[in-house]
């Protein structure tokens, strides 16, 4: 794996050698953006959507983002070590200098995911964090022991967690920035012990279903379950979040939720009275005010 990974990292530094340049790195931007468009409508998602069979998993646990969770010891103590990796390690803020692991989000999805996929065992993993951007959760996995393989398509993220893996000996052997599209992760079946997806289909879906086409929104998330439950192996779990915007004007609506669950064959849980919004969180309305938090833990059958 550790030469596929290199190969990689070498096409993500070529890739961001021409991004920097104004008119090749505009071009390069609009050529991705239609590939991972092509992508979706050839046999690569599309097709693959219609047919995957989901009936292998087992939904373990639907949740919505808690407010009271956050305020918890465990909750707080995990968000400060995130905390320190980010200022230390990733050198991360996002916009006005926000702390990404202190965005309002952030502070349920990580410690949910940790706590709920089963992450605190002793036992080594091989995790797949999809979509996974320069996030500090991936750090703190490899630290505790754990094997990730940090997938996105940005160049960008994917070119300075190298430069960042490389300058670590610990690092260099646990984490591997992996360029590729979330539609056809480029490993075999069963693969991984557990795949996590954090707050990254509902800019997929905002990204290649603006209209809010309802089939079309159907379509990805199916293709999107499906290529992120293929890869995991049977007894393990896939671990999603999903920012819910509840005025619908943004994906994903509260319908899309209700679409999602009912693929699964689940009925979604009603919102709680302590949940958690944007809007009600200090620098909450940093993406948009009336969203909250989404989160599914699923597990493949089989031995």
């Amino acid at each position: 794996m550790r030469e596929g990974v290199a190969k990689h990292v070498l096409v993500s530094l070529f890739y961001d050698s021409l991004n920097r340049i104004p008119l090749l790195g505009r071009i390069f931007r609009y050529t991705q953006r239609k590939k991972l468009i092509y992508n979706f409508y050839t046999k690569l998602s599309y097709d693959k959507a219609r047919e995957c069979d989901l009936s292998s998993i087992t939904v373990e646990k639907l949740a919505w983002g808690s407010k009271v969770l956050t305020k918890s010891k465990e909750y707080l103590t995990l968000t400060q070590m995130l905390t320190l990796i980010d200022l230390t390690v990733l050198n991360n803020k996002l916009r006005g200098g926000i702390v990404p692991s202190l965005h309002w989000s952030r502070r349920f999805e990580y410690p949910f995911v940790f706590q709920h996929c089963s992450m605190t065992e002793r036992t080594k993993l091989r995790i797949l964090d999809a979509g996974a951007g320069l996030n500090p959760f991936q750090i703190l996995l490899a630290v505790l022991g754990h094997f990730v393989v940090s997938l996105d398509l940005n160049v960008k993220y994917t070119v300075k967690l190298s430069k960042i893996v490389n300058k670590s000996d610990k690092l260099k052997s646990r984490i591997y920035p992996y360029l590729a599209d979330i539609f056809k992760i480029p490993f075999r079946e069963n693969f991984f012990d557990r795949v996590i997806c954090i707050s990254v289909i509902e800019h997929i879906l905002n990204y290649l279903n603006p209209t809010f086409n309802t089939k079309l929104s159907y379509l990805i998330l199916k293709a999107l379950m499906c290529e992120l439950v293929r890869v995991v192996r049977p007894g393990g779990k896939v671990c999603i979040t999903l920012d819910v915007d509840l005025s619908g004007k943004r994906h994903l609506s509260l319908d899309e939720v209700k679409m999602l669950a009912n693929m699964l064959h689940v009925e979604i849980p009603h919102l709680p009275k302590d949940i958690l919004v944007s809007n009600m969180r200090a620098y909450g309305n940093l993406f948009g005010p009336n969203k909250t938090v989404f989160a599914i833990v699923l597990t493949k059958q089989g031995y």
